[in-house]
């Protein structure tokens, strides 16, 4: 079976709709059925239809009363409505092509890259997915479950829950709105319902109790015979596999060898349909962490932007950034050479006729081609250069950083954190653990018997990068002085002993590496109880005798007063 020619049913507005503009006139639309390929469907959706399945009803054309559940009829494709979702369109496209989630069709709405007013997101990609079946969808409850099913598995591969934000287009009867300006991506991908239907353990009732209720409720010719119910058994699947992507990029490379065919007529033709390699080395993030750290080995293909001002779809401007292209006379093939070669370096399996799209992509986004353009013959000589040897990653002109961290926004907007404080928030706890870090280093070489520099000159022996000044601090915050003074006390109390002499114990002490004078000695032994107490001269007895007579004498007069008042 050619996909390209599977035609399947379903119903668009009659005039184009769009949501922003047209959403009050919503309940008075009207639809019309059409049977047509996936691609005709991409073209309704970009030439600004609504789009939904079919369903009973009465005359040629049907308003809003008759969309409803009871009156489905069927539905060969299930739709997702992603708003502000983690990964871009295009992303999510070349993330998923070439498995069992590869979609039919992916379109940006109109809202897509814009923060909604009001909403705490930390993402503005906003799109549609949608996914055609082979056969025919009957029944509501049995859309609804493959529907919450397959969503489950979309974000389980993603890796984002943000895909639930709505979950309205659970729903059958919805109805979604086309966009002109969409950003579309499409191929012929067909999916098995009975697949789906196995893959999900979804039963389809049989035709006798699916349909009873549904023909008490017709709004038109009571005649009409719904599509037949699809029975549980194997049959052909129309999964995307690699075989097939494989299969299209020898179309394209055939494509790419007629002389009719430029590099902007290839990428305009096969753009949304092949996907393109990744430009940067996966970093992983700390999930408990605001931050990501870029490796030294990281490679990342890093493009020249300005800044624009641009408007939305509600006529507000805001700036964006977009890339500026390379003219002639600023060495364009060497930059191609150098992109290409750093791609092979990230994806070590790509192909000649991968590495080939990308150039041509390349030529197209990122190079100015009116004077002395490239030619494909020249993009194709400069991916066999890349092809003739294995590149390895220290073999390449890395990009340098200024930043050598990037921000978890989904997890920061978790936190409560606004998104203007959020790079401040992930600098702070990079440095902070940065710090633990290098202290826990100097915690395991640190000697307190050891002068700073000499444990200075151990730490940097080791590999860290340590001044006196910076000793002293981490000194202070961990129990020591700036100056060691209190280090030199409990030095002198680890190396002291009491039944030497004052001299005897400076020897040991200067033995230890604690050098300190007599003075010092004596005062830690008069702050520390080690000094004797002096014995008192004749003198000195007489006078004390002398005073705690007379002190005794007072007191008998204050008792003998408190006995007799008059006196």
């Amino acid at each position: 079976m050619n996909n390209s020619d599977f035609t399947f049913g379903y119903s668009t507005s009659t005039c184009p709709y769009d949501r922003n503009k047209d959403s009050k006139n919503t309940s008075k639309l009207t639809w019309e059925e059409k049977r047509g390929t996936v691609r005709d469907l991409a073209n309704d959706i970009k030439n600004g239809y609504a789009f939904c399945p079919t369903f009973y009803h009465d005359g040629s054309a049907f308003g809003m009363s008759a969309k409803n559940q009871v009156n489905l009829k069927s539905s060969n494709f299930i739709v997702f409505d992603f708003d502000a979702v983690k990964l871009p369109a295009g992303e999510f496209y070349g993330k998923t092509i070439a498995t069992d989630l590869t979609p039919s069709i992916i379109y940006t709405t109109a809202n897509d890259g814009v923060f909604k007013d009001g909403k705490n997101e930390t993402f503005c990609n906003r799109y549609r997915v949608i996914y055609v079946v082979d056969d025919p969808i009957t029944m509501a409850e049995t859309y609804t479950e493959i529907h919450q099913a397959l969503k489950a598995d979309i974000a389980t591969y993603v890796g984002d829950n943000n895909i639930y934000n709505d979950n309205t287009d659970k729903d059958v009867a919805h109805f979604f709105a086309g966009c002109k300006n969409t950003e579309l991506y499409c191929n012929n991908t067909v999916i098995s319902l009975v697949g789906l239907c196995n893959r999900y353990n979804v039963v389809v009732s049989d035709t006798a109790s699916a349909y009873s209720a549904k023909t008490n409720n017709l709004i038109e010719d009571k005649s009409a015979k719904p599509f037949p119910c699809v029975d549980i058994k194997e049959e052909e699947k129309y999964y995307t596999t690699r075989g097939n992507i494989i299969a299209l990029f020898k179309d394209f490379y055939n494509d790419f060898l007629s002389r009719q065919k430029s590099i902007y007529d290839l990428v305009r033709e096969y753009s949304g349909i092949l996907p393109l390699l990744p430009e940067e080395t996966p970093v992983e993030y700390d999930p408990d962490k605001l931050y990501k750290v870029v490796e030294e080995n990281h490679i990342r293909i890093v493009r020249r932007r300005h800044k624009v001002t641009k408007r939305d779809a509600r006529g507000n401007e805001y700036e964006a950034w977009e890339t500026v292209k390379f003219k002639d006379g600023q060495r364009r093939h060497e930059i191609l050479y150098k992109n290409l070669q750093m791609v092979k370096a990230i994806t070590p399996t790509a192909t000649r006729e991968q590495l080939l799209w990308q150039g041509l992509n390349f030529v197209c986004r990122d190079l100015d081609n009116t004077k002395q353009p490239i030619t494909k013959s020249q993009v194709s000589n400069t991916v066999e250069q890349v092809m003739s040897r294995e590149w390895k990653p220290s073999e390449i002109s890395k990009q340098k950083y200024k930043v050598t961290i990037a921000v978890d926004k989904e997890l920061a907007a978790q936190k409560g954190i606004k998104r203007r404080y959020s790079g401040l928030a992930a600098a702070h706890e990079w440095k902070t653990d940065e710090k633990m870090k290098k202290w826990e280093k100097i915690a395991t070489y640190y000697d307190p018997t050891k002068t700073d520099k000499d444990n200075v000159k151990i730490m940097n022996d080791a590999g860290i990068s340590v001044t006196v000044q910076y000793l002293r601090k981490w000194k202070c915050k961990n129990g020591y002085s700036g100056k060691g003074k209190q280090s030199k006390s409990e030095q002198i109390a680890l190396y002291y002993d009491p039944s030497l002499t004052d001299g005897q114990n400076l020897e040991q002490l200067a033995a230890n590496g604690v050098g300190i004078s007599l003075r010092t000695l004596q005062t830690w032994k008069a702050a520390n109880g080690y000094t004797k107490s002096k014995k008192k001269t004749d003198n000195e007895f007489i006078v004390s005798a002398a005073f705690e007579t007379q002190k005794s004498n007072c007191e008998i007069s204050s008792h003998d007063a408190a006995l007799n008042p008059d006196l």
